[in-house]
């Protein structure tokens, strides 16, 4: 019975039409298990489904180098006269060979997932402690392929398909045809220290795998990330002084677009604010930064680079 008492379940079912595709149900349960007087283990069961985007359907725009983004609706393929002129896959030409692209009709996405995690306060209710891992199934995972359509076939060759006079290059959205998963977990830490200080942190990772070599997921996501934080909400014998001071890392990954594919390299910035609480006239000033050291990155190949942002802000709270 106190097992019972200390379980709670909550179950719901979603459910999602689009015009182009089969509707379908997508259940989630979650289960919420009390160990102790908080501290608390959680599951979770969840299933989920993605119809192609508008532009997955029926994009047709000439990205440069001799590439044609184009929708999966069979129109294009009819278009562009796949059916009298043959496309072959990009990798199969790259490996030396001339392997005709069967392009499947594209499908919905769906995934399945577990997530496991707990939540718990310790040491006397001064750290808190959150942690998570999860586990997802893809099926009809959408990606991108690109295909090569010549103008005499017996011509082509891995030197001349950028070459329009002779070839063109198709980026087009497919599904996979094996299941793709992905998994992740993370780790969060929260200290209260005296005078009213605290420090809290975090680190994550996702990781996609099982993905079909020569395909492109656009998962961009790094592997791993780390954030780490000291504040304060109220110093001094007056606690209207705030502080907080961030520090954020994020590890280098490959970034794929329809327009432009790379490393992102690896970046780290630092974030600070103090601010001033005026309670007499309901106001709080801020003065603070964003990448306070001003070390330029970029979150994706063919990006603008970020730099430092600084700021000063008054508050005027009418209530």
């Amino acid at each position: 019975r106190k097992i019972i008492e200390a379980l709670s379940i909550t179950a719901s079912v979603r459910y999602d039409k689009n015009q182009n595709f089969k509707g379908r149900f997508t259940p989630r349960v979650t289960a919420l298990y009390k160990v102790k007087e908080n501290k608390n283990l959680r599951f979770s069961f969840q299933t989920a489904y993605r119809f192609p985007a508008a532009r997955d359907q029926w994009i047709n725009l000439d990205a440069g180098s001799n590439v044609q983004l184009i929708g999966a609706v069979k129109d294009f393929r009819t278009f562009y006269n796949f059916d009298k002129n043959p496309v072959y896959s990009l990798e199969s030409i790259l490996a030396g060979s001339q392997q005709v692209a069967t392009i499947p009709e594209l499908k919905p996405e769906s995934v399945t997932s577990f997530e496991l995690g707990y939540k718990g306060l310790h040491l006397d209710n001064k750290l808190l402690i959150d942690v998570y891992g999860y586990y997802g199934t893809y099926q009809n995972f959408i990606i991108s392929r690109q295909v090569v359509q010549a103008k005499n076939p017996t011509t082509l060759t891995i030197n001349n398909i950028r070459n329009p006079q002779i070839a063109k290059i198709f980026s087009i959205n497919t599904n996979a045809a094996e299941s793709v998963s992905t998994y992740g977990y993370g780790l969060s830490l929260e200290y209260r220290l005296p005078r009213n200080f605290y420090i809290n942190g975090n680190f994550s990772s996702d990781v996609l795998q099982d993905l079909p070599a020569g395909f492109i997921a656009y998962f961009n996501a790094p592997r791993y990330r780390v954030n780490a934080t000291l504040g304060n909400n109220g110093m001094f014998k007056r606690k209207l002084i705030g502080l907080n001071i961030t520090y954020r890392w994020q590890d280098a990954l490959f970034y794929e677009s329809t327009l432009a594919t790379g490393t992102v390299p690896a970046f780290h910035t630092l974030d600070a604010q103090i601010s001033h609480k005026l309670p007499k006239i309901k106001s709080i000033f801020k003065l603070g930064a964003t990448n306070l050291l001003n070390q330029y990155y970029i979150q994706g190949v063919g990006n603008p680079s970020i730099g430092g942002l600084y700021y000063v802000s008054f508050t005027y709270n009418v209530f």
